[in-house]
């Protein structure tokens, strides 16, 4: 119905779709028409498995939580209460960034293949460290060490580039996914939008790659 609802919010994911993509346009080199984006990511991978649509859903959902995530940084209280909201919010984005890699690799027939792990299918993030056909195309997954809170995955983000995108991501994934008892680094909403901005590229990454060249 022309000015409803839905016409509205199509409008304003569009929008913020749209500022996100320049923004990746900058940060990793990467160009996203979004008539291409929808004839050659959201309709083919609807038309592969209905499933998928969970997977297009999910990143719009994600977009726009992120702006009323932001505004609920600004009106927090002094006393600043849970940081669940927005854990579970970045936690989307990683997952959603996880199942494009699966599907990728089941379309791509990728397998570990090296060492012990030659032959075996790619169940999880830290698998991809063992496929070739992974770490040429992108990079290898940064090891968890020196990793012991949300504030040290801030403190690597040092640029704003592929590796960086996909290795934030693969970092928050096995952290926040185990446990939700993390420091507090959202009282400040600009730690939230970097963090953010990261799972995004990473997820514009992998849609471009595999999916619009």
């Amino acid at each position: 119905q022309e000015g409803g609802t839905a016409k509205r919010i199509i409008q304003e994911i569009r929008e913020k779709f749209q500022e996100l993509i320049s923004q990746a346009s900058a940060d990793i080199q990467i160009k996203i028409d979004i008539p291409a984006f929808i004839e050659k990511f959201v309709l083919n991978i609807i038309k592969k498995d209905k499933k998928n649509r969970s997977i297009v859903t999910s990143l719009y959902s994600f977009i726009l939580e992120f702006y009323d995530r932001k505004k609920m940084l600004l009106l927090r209280s002094s006393e600043r209460v849970t940081i669940e909201p927005f854990l579970m919010h970045l936690l989307k984005g990683v997952v959603i960034f996880e199942t494009l890699i699966k599907e990728v690799a089941e379309r791509n027939v990728w397998k570990m293949d090296s060492g012990s792990q030659n032959g075996k299918d790619i169940k999880t993030l830290g698998n991809l460290n063992y496929c070739s056909a992974f770490t040429r195309k992108y990079c290898k997954l940064n090891g968890q060490g020196t990793i012991h809170n949300i504030q040290d995955v801030l403190k690597s983000i040092s640029k704003n580039d592929l590796k960086t995108a996909i290795n934030v991501t693969y970092l928050l994934r096995n952290k926040v996914s185990h446990d939700l008892r993390w420091d507090d680094v959202f009282d400040d909403p600009v730690n939230y939008e970097k963090l953010f901005r990261q799972i995004m590229n990473a997820i514009l990454i992998v849609i471009h790659n595999e999916f619009l060249v």
